[in-house]
């Protein structure tokens, strides 16, 4: 990724301080975004919305996107924009060639080879079939700084209401 995490975080925590005052109600898709602000400013009216899903678009029925492989092929999903940790997908990758990858998102391709599959960035309703036929979702992301506001980001709720196993830090 080209983006300087840290220097991003801090940036827009910066921001976040400068004009808290400014809002009638926050909403944040973390608990630990809510509890860094409530340290701002006590009295604030802030709730934690956690990411959903559209429950319906989910128990559809999807063709499988993985057909053409060989059904003895695990496939891990990672769907996303930023932050996934190339290191891992390095190491994971080089360990079978029957652990396919696929990589969902405006993401660099850093690491070529025959098992990781980069689709770059798909239509939300498009990127269902690959998570709903998946075997693994990667929520691998890279540890930067205030890593922990992703307890509960949308990869986690898809791959939970579908069940299948996520691999985390």
């Amino acid at each position: 990724d080209s983006f300087d995490y840290k220097k991003d975080a801090e940036d827009m925590m910066e921001l976040e301080e400068e004009i808290i005052d400014q809002f009638d109600l926050i909403s944040t898709p973390s608990f630990y975004i809510t509890k860094r602000l409530l340290k701002l400013k006590e009295n604030i009216n802030i709730v934690t919305h956690y990411h959903g899903i559209n429950k319906k678009l989910f128990q559809k029925y999807y063709d499988n996107p993985y057909l053409r492989y060989d059904e003895k092929c695990i496939h891990f999903i990672f769907v996303g924009a930023g932050r996934l940790d190339y290191d891992f997908l390095d190491m994971a990758s080089y360990l079978s060639d029957n652990y396919i990858f696929h990589i969902i998102g405006p993401l660099k391709k850093s690491i070529e080879r025959k098992n990781i599959i980069y689709y770059g960035e798909m239509e939300f309703n498009e990127t269902i079939p690959y998570l709903t036929h998946a075997n693994i979702g990667l929520q691998t992301l890279i540890n930067v700084p205030h890593v922990e506001v992703f307890e509960r980001t949308l990869k986690y709720t898809q791959y939970s209401f579908v069940k299948i196993p996520i691999v985390s830090p």
